[in-house]
């Protein structure tokens, strides 16, 4: 989703620019834009696991809960600009303008809509049918390369993908060998996918 250049505006007024370098990490406290670079949303468990709920790259306008025992972090996955807004600034900002509010609502409204996808995703597709799912994602939300749509930039580990999408690293590792495979995709760099046939990605099912 592309925001207006008057909520960016709104944004920077009322949030302040962040430098992160890969790593680095932040609570998600209200809302945060993501400028440049790509950062991964996360959150302690009961267990004291970390569970990766999604990542977001440049243009991405997000959300955390303000309520939570274990709120959602941030972190950088490579060095990005980010401006979090506290939830204590949403009123300001609407009654210094009410335009940003579509903004955020349409934003929000994706927010939830992918979460709902996720979930639905996990309790029905296989392994390796969630591992193309993730990368079609990916491409659709930030992540293709200007010059060449085909080329997607992963900045995450294959164990961040592995928990995000609830996989050990062995099996996104054969998921990928999988859909190379079925000539799909290639694997040009470590952080670096070539979806080869992007219908037959989207489409793709485990034969029964």
């Amino acid at each position: 989703m592309k925001l207006s250049d008057e909520t960016k505006g709104r944004l920077r007024i009322f949030g302040q620019p962040v430098d992160m370098a890969a790593g680095d990490s932040m609570e998600l406290n209200g809302a945060c834009f993501v400028m440049s670079g790509s950062v991964k949303l996360w959150r302690t468990l009961p267990n004291g696991l970390e569970h990766i709920t999604a990542f977001s790259y440049a243009g991405s306008l997000i959300f955390g809960q303000t309520k939570e025992t274990e709120p959602l972090r941030i972190t950088a996955l490579e060095k990005s600009l980010v401006i979090p807004v506290p939830a204590s600034a949403f009123p300001a900002m609407h009654r210094d303008n009410a335009i940003w509010g579509d903004d955020f609502l349409n934003a929000a409204t994706l927010q939830i809509a992918s979460l709902q996808m996720h979930a639905a995703m996990l309790a029905r597709m296989s392994a390796c049918e969630r591992v193309a799912a993730f990368l079609v994602s990916m491409a659709e939300t930030g992540g293709r390369d200007k010059d060449n749509p085909s080329r997607v930039h992963l900045p995450m580990s294959r164990a961040e993908i592995g928990d995000h999408l609830g996989l050990t690293i062995e099996t996104v590792s054969r998921c990928m060998t999988r859909l190379r495979n079925e000539k799909l995709l290639t694997c040009p760099a470590r952080h670096e996918v070539l979806i080869l046939d992007a219908d037959g990605l989207e489409n793709f099912h485990e034969r029964t």
